[in-house]
C-alpha cells in the first residue's frame, strides 16, 4: 500500500522555489502550493491526512476510526502511532486498515519494520542532529519524517535544521504547525522540504484556518531557467617558504 507517498507526490512533485540565493529552478504546471494538512488525534475534520496518536490506538478504536472516515466518503491516509512499534501492533495496525505506522527508533523493534503492507513515517528524536545518524536514519527509508513542532515567526535556526534533516535524510519532512501560521511561514517551510503541516487535534475551524493560510501561499508557477553563473574556484595560495643561507 503507497497511499501516503502517494499523497505526497502528487502535492510535490514539482519540488518547491529554492530558498535564500541562487537561481530558481524551472517548475512544471501541476501542484500549485505543494502542502498537505494532517490531523494529529482522533478526528480527521476535513484534513488530508490522520495519524491516530497512541492515545487512541487501543484495540478496536483504530478499526472504528477507520471504518468512520471511510462511511464519511473521504478515502485519507489513515496512519496509527503507537507507544511500542512491535511485529504485533504492526499486524494490528494492517488488521485495522491503516495506510502506515508512525515510530520513534528508540520506542520501535527490528522486527516492526518487515510490513510489506504498510509505508512508514519516522518521528525524529529532537536529539538526533549528528549527520551520520542522520544518513543512517535514511537507509531506513521512511516515506516521511517528522520533525520537531515549529513556531511563528520561524526562527532560521529551526529552517536549517530542517533543512540538515532533509539534506541527510533524503526524505519529505513533516512538521506540527499552530493554526494561524502565516502564509510567509509556510512558504519557507514548503521551500525547505516539508510537504506535511502536523495540527494536534484540531477543530474542523482549526483545518480551515490553515488552508486559508495555505491558500496565501504563492503558487508554483512556470518560471523561466536562471542563466548559468560562472563558478569561481577557490585558490589557496601556499606560503612561499623564505631560503636561508646559512
Amino acid at each position: 500500500m503507497s497511499k501516503l507517498s502517494d499523497r505526497i507526490r502528487d502535492a510535490s512533485r514539482h519540488g518547491g522555489r529554492a530558498f535564500g540565493f541562487g537561481g530558481a529552478r524551472e517548475d512544471s504546471a501541476g501542484s500549485a502550493r505543494g502542502l498537505l494538512v494532517a490531523a494529529a488525534g482522533s478526528s480527521l475534520n476535513g484534513a488530508d491526512v490522520l495519524i491516530v496518536s497512541a492515545d487512541h490506538a487501543q484495540p478496536g478504536a483504530v478499526d472504528a476510526l477507520i471504518h468512520a472516515v471511510a462511511e464519511s466518503g473521504a478515502d485519507p491516509p489513515v496512519g496509527v502511532e503507537p507507544e511500542m512499534l512491535t511485529a504485533e501492533s504492526v499486524s494490528a495496525a494492517e488488521e485495522a486498515g491503516a495506510s502506515f505506522v508512525v515510530f520513534r527508533t528508540d520506542s520501535a523493534t527490528a522486527d516492526g519494520l518487515l510490513s510489506e503492507k504498510l509505508e512508514y513515517a519516522l518521528r525524529l528524536s529532537p536529539d538526533s542532529r549528528e549527520p551520520g545518524e542522520l544518513r543512517a536514519i535514511g537507509s531506513l527509508h521512511p516515506t516521511l519524517v517528522i520533525a520537531d513542532a515549529v513556531a511563528d515567526p520561524l526562527p532560521v535556526t529551526a529552517l536549517l535544521r530542517l533543512r540538515q534533516i532533509g539534506m541527510s535524510v533524503g526524505a519529505p519532512l513533516g512538521v506540527t504547525v499552530p493554526p494561524h501560521a502565516s502564509s510567509a511561514m509556510l512558504e519557507a517551510l514548503r521551500d525547505s522540504g516539508v510537504a506535511m503541516l502536523i495540527l494536534s487535534e484540531p477543530t474542523l475551524k482549526h483545518v480551515e484556518a490553515l488552508r486559508a493560510r495555505i491558500a496565501e501561499v504563492p503558487t508554483r508557477a512556470r518560471r523561466r531557467a536562471a542563466p548559468a553563473t560562472a563558478l569561481v574556484p577557490n585558490i589557496a595560495v601556499a606560503p612561499e617558504e623564505d631560503d636561508f643561507d646559512e
